[in-house]
């Protein structure tokens, strides 16, 4: 591999082809074609983006290339448990249950035990594989969260009216066109109030600023400004974010630098028109959290070469 002696071998022409691929990876070289720089500009004139979407591009571009462009998937992984998405779908789909009920039947109140059982009964139907070790156990500790967000005020606060559950839209936004779906929107006498579901305690992970930090809200903006006029010709008076485990609202940051969010966004569309997808997540790493991709992109210290010669975008 080192001489790179003349062959005809394929499988030594393979090596030393991997072997040079390698060198170049871990080198403080500028990202090529193996790390996501493939120089193709990408048409996204008629791409629907979802917030999902372009959380990935303006964490890391190599996230959103490996999943959309390459068109890979997560590892085949059997579990015990239901994953963090599996919980929040069967969280989404119980509290859009209960809130439907309570809509029909507004002289129940909205934590009725029994409603909660009912509903709870039909999403386990839908959602949850039929042979999922100990669920009989692990059943009650989901109700028990679910019991005590609806037992919570903020939840449903009073004069709220849920005019809306799991609705989905499309409309155009910083120039991009976009889609996705919204938990809930209240109508209140102040305007409609748009709110989406968390499981865990925290706002989100946000996109990068300019110093690379992921701390640009990206969801709550986008749900305001192109999800509530799609969906509702109504002043949108508020946005948050519902945690069901800490039960409580979280609104956006007061330290985020939401005046950079246009800029972030043309950040995004400057990957796509040049075909330049670096393995470059946040300076924290949070991207890297959840990221089904690092045996892929085999993020860690060889990042920093790179960026000590070529800087972040």
């Amino acid at each position: 591999l080192r001489h790179n002696a003349p062959t005809e071998d394929p499988v030594l022409l393979a090596a030393v082809h991997a072997y040079a691929v390698e060198q170049h990876r871990e080198s403080s070289a500028a990202a090529n074609e193996y790390d996501g720089v493939i120089g193709i500009p990408f048409d996204y004139g008629d791409w629907p983006f979802s917030v999902s979407q372009l959380r990935n591009l303006g964490q890391c571009p190599f996230n959103w290339f490996a999943s959309k462009l390459l068109k890979l998937g997560p590892p085949e992984e059997t579990d015990d448990d239901l994953s963090p998405s599996q919980i929040g779908q069967l969280y989404h789909r119980v509290l859009e249950l209960v809130l439907t009920q309570w809509g029909e039947h507004p002289e129940r109140s909205v934590d009725d035990p029994a409603m909660l059982h009912e509903a709870f009964a039909i999403a386990e139907r839908e959602l949850i594989p039929p042979t999922l070790p100990a669920w009989t156990l692990r059943r009650e500790e989901h109700l028990r969260v679910l019991a005590l967000a609806l037992q919570d005020p903020n939840f449903l606060p009073t004069g709220a009216d849920p005019v809306l559950l799991e609705g989905d839209f499309e409309g155009e936004w910083h120039g991009l066109k976009v889609r996705g779906r919204i938990d809930r929107i209240d109508r209140t006498d102040a305007g409609l109030v748009l709110i989406d579901y968390k499981t865990g305690k925290s706002r989100p992970t946000g996109i990068k600023d300019q110093t690379g930090k992921a701390c640009i809200d990206l969801q709550l903006p986008l749900y305001r400004e192109a999800a509530g006029p799609a969906l509702f010709d109504e002043p949108v008076a508020d946005a948050y974010y519902y945690s069901i485990r800490g039960r409580q609202k979280i609104a956006l940051s007061p330290k985020a630098p939401q005046h950079e969010l246009p800029a972030a966004i043309e950040r995004c569309k400057t990957h796509l028109e040049s075909g330049h997808y670096p393995v470059q997540p946040d300076t924290e790493r949070k991207a890297c959290t959840y990221c089904d991709f690092d045996t892929l992109c085999r993020q860690g210290d060889r990042l920093s070469r790179k960026e000590m010669t070529h800087g972040t975008d």
